[in-house]
């Protein structure tokens, strides 16, 4: 297959400079344009490819993201993919004629490839939750706005530690907007949001107080799901007065007992407002209780 002609400017200086070497000359490694089309795949050096990841990619591609491709040159002149291979195949898709800015090892074994992809997909630090946060937020990223407001419109911001104003549980706090509050419609019009997060965190507030304790995830989580499943119908008054029967404490000991081994945060949160649902119900007709999650 003839790829088709090229249409991005080149990115080469008028005087490339030398390739560098590594380990006494064995391996070299410079940075060079290659059309997608032309980099393969070796299976044994590879992981599976993942199709759902794919369709993710894909529903949210922006060229200028790509970053570098690592690729091998092996003694035949072909280029295998060492690292970036879902982001050569979501390009293909939107481009036939793709280019990719790749980073080209020569003089390595395959063996020494799968050593490489290791490395590189093992030694590196992943972001911790609060700099995502942080970073996302100078992004204009719209949840962390949405986050962020709601935070400051009650007196208290996302950190690295719980405080009695200060809010840990900024994992928690975003799957209550972006999973439970929130569609790709909803948004994007930011009016057809409930404040979820707000009314959970408003709520929280009433029943526990400023403490450190009424900002943990679970709790929240668990207080979310019950106002979510149940926006027509919910007396405020009378969930506040439930919630406080029972310090978070003994709500967080009352939802592990809920879920086999402990549970994830999302099951733990469940069966936690579970509970909190039967609480809420306790003497009221059936025409007046919450439905559960």
């Amino acid at each position: 297959m003839t790829p088709a002609a090229r249409t991005t400017r080149s990115k080469s200086p008028a005087s490339p400079p030398a390739r560098r070497t590594f380990d006494a000359g064995k391996y070299t490694k410079g940075f060079e344009e290659l059309f997608a089309v032309d980099l393969r795949v070796d299976i044994d050096v590879q992981r599976t490819t993942d199709h759902a990841w794919l369709d993710k990619l894909e529903s949210t591609w922006d060229p200028k993201k790509v970053g570098i491709i690592m690729i091998s040159r092996r003694r035949n002149g072909e280029c295998y993919i060492i690292n970036g291979q879902h982001r050569v195949v979501v390009s293909l898709r939107k481009d036939p004629a793709a280019i990719m800015d790749c980073e080209v090892f020569e003089g390595l074994s395959v063996e020494e490839e799968a050593d490489l992809f290791l490395d590189y997909n093992t030694h590196q630090k992943p972001i911790n939750v609060y700099d995502r946060y942080r970073i996302a937020l100078k992004a204009g990223r719209i949840i962390e706005i949405l986050m962020a407001s709601t935070a400051t419109a009650r007196g208290l911001e996302f950190s690295q530690s719980k405080g009695n104003r200060s809010i840990a549980a900024i994992a928690a706090c975003r799957r209550i907007i972006d999973r439970w509050d929130s569609t790709e419609t909803s948004l994007s019009n930011r009016e057809t949001l409930t404040d979820l997060l707000g009314d959970t965190l408003t709520y929280a507030e009433s029943a526990f107080g400023a403490h450190p304790w009424t900002w943990d995830g679970n709790l929240l989580q668990a207080i979310a799901q019950v106002i979510r499943h149940n926006r027509t119908k919910i007396d405020y008054v009378r969930l506040v007065e439930r919630l406080r029967s029972k310090h978070p404490d003994e709500w967080q000991a009352m939802g592990m007992l809920g879920v086999k081994g402990g549970g994830g945060s999302v099951s733990r949160s469940t069966a936690m407002a579970r509970i909190m649902i039967v609480e809420y119900n306790k003497r009221l007709s059936a025409a007046n209780k919450l439905r559960m999650p």
